[in-house]
């Protein structure tokens, strides 16, 4: 007999409902006219059944910051749509990381999974698949975001599910590297019904071609960063972040991740931008003087964000 599988724990985040109307004057009467039938044509279609997204964070990060953006718009036009965050051990997040730089065709020490990684990796899959059968019923259609959730298609359609896999990352011009996690990944994406990708550029080689769909990223126009802010109010998140209210601003918003390239557009700033501009001040550290670029972390990013945040300071 095997050993019995020990059941993750699985995070609930709390979804609330927005109203779809906010959009008429966005899109104008006619497109918000077909965006209204079109969200409700979904809603219909999944009349007693229960969308669910899984992934690995409730914070931090794009899929994240999508998911809390547009569930509650979902919700507002009757789907019962659900957001469950999997549990991992450190190590199984240090594996992934790792195969999130692969498939940017970023060697990360070394560009081969190895079977200790790979176990590691598949136990936590069995851990998280146990736990969510156990809330997920068959005929639920399920959408799994990026690599930490592959290996749970399996499972999951075994379980009678609708099983989505939604790639959020990729890279233009694949190498090697990329390939050696798409061969990593694969195997387990074959019962998925769907595959969804950002870009056409992005879709692996090797794929069922007929589950490919291509799905740009979209925004919320109303979420805080990209609503219109009035110039009081500009100034006042200026001021309490030590910024100058006048004159022109190199920023960049991302994560603390090499990937993102911090340290490519700093060193941009000083070649480039100083040289060029009387009086352009050079990169300092944060406890430089207002006038002075600085590195500004929202929150404290994990381990591998404080290495990078470290370096650039």
């Amino acid at each position: 007999m095997g050993t019995e599988v020990q059941k993750a724990t699985l995070t609930a985040v709390e979804a609330e409902n927005a109203p779809i109307d906010r959009y008429r004057p966005v899109l104008g009467e006619e497109s918000f006219r077909e965006f209204e039938s079109s969200m409700y044509e979904l809603a219909k279609s999944l009349r007693g059944r229960i969308l669910w997204n899984v992934n690995s964070t409730a914070q931090g990060g794009g899929v994240a910051e999508l998911l809390a953006s547009l569930i509650p718009y979902r919700r507002g036009v009757g789907i019962d749509e659900r957001w469950v965050v999997i549990e991992g051990s450190p190590e199984f997040f240090d594996v992934t990381k790792r195969i999130h730089n692969l498939l940017h065709g970023v060697s990360s020490n070394g560009s081969q999974i190895s079977d200790q990684e790979r176990r590691v990796y598949e136990r936590s899959m069995q851990r998280n698949a146990s736990a969510l059968i156990d809330v997920i019923h068959p005929r639920d259609v399920v959408i799994l975001h990026d690599p930490q959730s592959a290996g749970l298609v399996p499972s999951l359609r075994d379980h009678g599910a609708t099983v989505i896999w939604r790639s959020h990352v990729g890279v233009d011009e694949p190498n090697d590297v990329a390939r050696s996690a798409w061969a990593l990944l694969r195997p387990y994406l074959g019962p998925a019904g769907a595959l969804v990708f950002s870009r056409r550029n992005y879709v692996w080689e090797g794929l069922d071609q007929s589950k490919v769909s291509i799905i740009p990223p979209c925004i919320d126009a109303f979420s805080p960063k990209n609503r219109d802010l009035g110039a009081d109010e500009v100034s006042r998140v200026l001021a309490a972040n030590r910024l100058p209210d006048q004159g022109r601003i190199v920023l960049q918003v991302s994560r603390w991740d090499r990937l993102k390239d911090p340290f490519g557009v700093m060193t941009g700033f000083a070649r480039f931008v100083a040289p060029a501009v009387p009086g352009a001040p050079l990169p300092k550290r944060l406890s430089s003087p207002p006038t002075r670029p600085r590195l500004m972390p929202l929150t404290m990013p994990p381990p591998p964000g404080i290495t990078v945040l470290t370096r650039m300071r």
